[in-house]
């Protein structure tokens, strides 16, 4: 099934990001459309009926199927009032990170490093560009700082590691040893290839996963599956 064109603006940015950021690494035909129908945006529909799935970014990030990555956001979510039933893993990132689609908050972003999720229009929903706007710009311009780690002196770590273990292909990530990782364990040699969803599985079921706010003075707002404190957000 094609999905309705995203206005020619869209589209035409769509096609413009892939000329910068692209080719997909290896190239993987992307799943069919029809069940992410007003689920998802379509400028991420339409990238994978141009494109498909694969390594963005020169290996920052892998553009994923949704449903591979399902049961690990059904259990990160299982009695959050605000996500479960309806938060779509979309993007993996090279550490580990995962991108996500809330359909009813938009772009979501899980930093396993810091065990923390971060939904800006959860917080702020009058900021929030239209959906295909956050996948442009959120996902597919995603700036490198926002795909990186960085170690204890605040390095980022990327070109390190890859250096030492080679470029990535779906479904391994530079995976922090132990997982998750401590801030002074983030050392390139303390870093191993692994299945991204056997890492990030082993982190969620070693921590607590934190809603938080970070351009407030305290970002923790409430961990993910808990009800909000009184009078938030």
């Amino acid at each position: 099934m094609t999905v309705s064109a995203s206005p020619a603006q869209v589209t035409a940015q769509v096609d413009a990001l892939y000329a910068r950021h692209g080719p997909l690494a290896p190239a993987l035909p992307g799943p069919d459309p029809t069940p992410w129908l007003n689920r998802l945006p379509d400028a991420l529909l339409y990238f994978w009926q141009q494109y498909g799935l694969g390594t963005w970014q020169d290996g920052r990030m892998h553009i994923i199927d949704p449903a591979l990555a399902a049961p690990l956001v059904d259990f990160l979510f299982a009695g959050d009032a605000d996500f479960e039933g309806d938060t779509h893993a979309i993007a993996i990132g090279a550490f580990g990170q995962m991108t996500l689609w809330s359909q009813r908050h938009g772009l979501v972003d899980l930093n396993t490093m810091m065990t923390a999720i971060e939904a800006p229009y959860l917080i702020d929903p009058g900021l929030a560009p239209p959906p295909d706007m956050q996948i442009v710009e959120g996902l597919l311009d995603m700036p490198a700082i926002m795909t990186d780690a960085y170690d204890e002196e605040g390095q980022p770590l990327f070109d390190r590691v890859r250096a030492l273990l080679g470029p990535l292909a779906p479904p391994m990530i530079y995976a922090s040893t132990p997982a998750p990782p401590r801030v002074a364990d983030l050392d390139p040699d303390n870093f191993v290839l692994a299945d991204a969803r056997e890492w990030i599985e082993a982190v969620l079921g070693e921590s607590s996963i934190t809603l938080v706010d970070w351009r407030r003075d305290q970002p923790d707002l409430r961990l993910i599956g808990d009800p909000w404190p009184p009078g938030q957000p």
